[in-house]
């Protein structure tokens, strides 16, 4: 696994897009249930996280990738694991990634346009997406360490 001063790098990353995307969840909430003044403050804000969730998330993916092939989980450089590979769990964790990551640049569409409806959905969606994906990540970090 890539290690910078002895600190897994994937781990160490994936903690970032996924505060972010919940952040940014809930800024958009705050920011569709505020009052009309304060819309915009927290609309920024909410901005603002999906652009650092966006940012991270090459660095978390490639990280997770180099990971995954130094376990030998994805022979040939397959894009998608195996369905067998750890049980299902790395192929649920790559796909829930891929989607959260799709859905949060698409929220950042509607917000462009103060649509903070479809915004709230999409990352509302994104969020529960990426809530899944560490959470496959982390059942798999427990049945590689076999504390599962």
């Amino acid at each position: 696994m890539p290690e910078v001063f002895g600190v897994p790098l994937h781990p160490a990353l994936s903690h970032l897009p996924i505060a972010a995307t919940l952040l940014a969840a809930a800024a958009l909430a705050a920011a569709r249930f505020r009052a009309e003044a304060e819309r915009p403050g927290w609309a920024r804000g909410a901005r603002l996280l999906i652009l650092v969730a966006l940012a991270a998330a090459p660095f978390s993916i490639g990280t997770g990738r180099a990971w995954a092939d130094s376990l030998g989980l994805l022979p040939g450089g397959e894009w998608l694991p195996s369905a067998a590979a750890r049980n299902g769990l790395l192929r649920r964790h790559v796909l829930s990634a891929a989607a959260a990551t799709v859905l949060l640049a698409l929220a950042l569409l509607p917000l462009r346009r103060s649509r903070l409806r479809l915004a709230l959905l999409l990352a509302f969606l994104a969020a529960v997406a990426m809530a899944l994906a560490g959470h496959f990540g982390g059942a798999m970090v427990h049945t590689i360490l076999g504390t599962r």
